[in-house]
């Protein structure tokens, strides 16, 4: 049977980082509802001055990042490159340390989706990622 399900109806969950307080985006599980088991789906707010995660690469999981609203900036290395409303960004497995910041005045929304592989391991960065001007 096929359900169908409205944003507003889901669970917000507010991303909290594991060594301090620092509060990350506030996050809605989309593919939790649908109980999909291979696909992440998350739609987040990050509001101003808040980044999603800390920064981490994946050694398995792609991702993809759609910006329903706002201006993303997407650290990745040693470079950043702002991603704005309709546009997206993928991920590939191995990459650099990454992170998405919202280093604007309103809410920033993106579409976050990943695959879901139980092989997968989450690397996170020993230090901070500096942050340079959008590329």
């Amino acid at each position: 049977m096929l359900n169908k399900f409205t944003v507003a109806d889901l669970p917000v969950h507010q991303l909290v980082s594991k060594h301090g307080a620092e509060h990350y985006s506030a996050s809605q599980s989309l593919s939790d509802a649908a109980e999909l088991t291979q696909l992440l789906v998350h739609r987040e707010v990050i509001l101003p001055g808040q980044r999603a995660s800390a920064p981490h690469r994946h050694s398995h999981k792609e991702e993809l990042f759609w910006v329903l609203s706002g201006i993303a900036t997407l650290y990745c290395g040693q470079h950043n490159i702002a991603v704005s409303e309709g546009e997206f960004i993928g991920i590939k497995p191995g990459r650099e340390y990454h992170f998405i910041a919202n280093q604007g005045t309103e809410a920033l929304i993106i579409l976050s989706v990943g695959s879901h592989n139980q092989a997968d391991v989450t690397e996170f960065a020993p230090l901070e990622m500096p942050a340079e001007s959008a590329e």
